[in-house]
């Protein structure tokens, strides 16, 4: 692994099961860039303790744990190193 590597291996960014296609996306080039160790799994940007202050609606899914199992599998189809 390069030193850029293994730095990355110390980041494990916030992602949202409740994204949109556009965020997952984002996620997606994050992981494939830098080479993060892992993600963070929220339910909503909503429920999410940055919107403490701004009080906004949480979404809920009923699916949310087949979601989260997809979202794995998805964003560990586009990682060199596993988490």
């Amino acid at each position: 692994m390069t030193l850029e590597q293994k730095i990355g291996q110390f980041f494990f960014p916030a992602v949202f099961i409740n994204d949109s296609e556009e965020n997952i996306q984002a996620t997606e080039a994050l992981i494939k860039k830098y080479n993060i160790g892992g993600l963070t799994f929220f339910h909503s940007r909503a429920s999410a303790a940055t919107n403490y202050e701004s009080k906004k609606k949480v979404e809920f899914n009923d699916d949310s744990y087949q979601r989260l199992k997809e979202l794995i599998v998805r964003y560990q189809k586009c990682t060199s190193t596993p988490f």
